[in-house]
């Protein structure tokens, strides 16, 4: 599993939530495929969660983004797995991450 944390400053004209999916012809060419999409609400924080399957170089693998933006930042945590058909996703897949984006 790898695991990328990133906080960066908003860029001018972001748009949320659509600037958070990853659902482009050139991601479809590229091999991502959204599976699923939610907006949640947690300690009146919006996060943006983000799950793909994405196939490249021979094999799939399963991404879950959360987005959290806030205080003029977005805050990121990316998690790639790489599957095999017997593998189950691994539990961080499942879970929210801490809360790393309170100030």
């Amino acid at each position: 599993m790898n695991i990328i944390i990133n906080k960066q400053v908003i860029p001018p004209g972001y748009q949320s939530p659509e600037d958070y999916i990853l659902n482009s012809t050139t991601a479809y060419d590229s091999g991502f495929r959204l599976i699923s999409s939610n907006k949640k609400n947690i300690n009146m924080d919006v996060i943006y969660e983000n799950t793909y399957n994405i196939k490249r170089d021979g094999n799939i693998y399963l991404q879950k983004e959360v987005w959290v933006p806030k205080n003029g930042n977005i805050y990121t945590v990316i998690y790639t797995q790489k599957m095999v058909s017997s593998d189950p996703p691994s539990p961080w897949m499942i879970l929210v991450p801490p809360p790393i984006w309170k100030s």
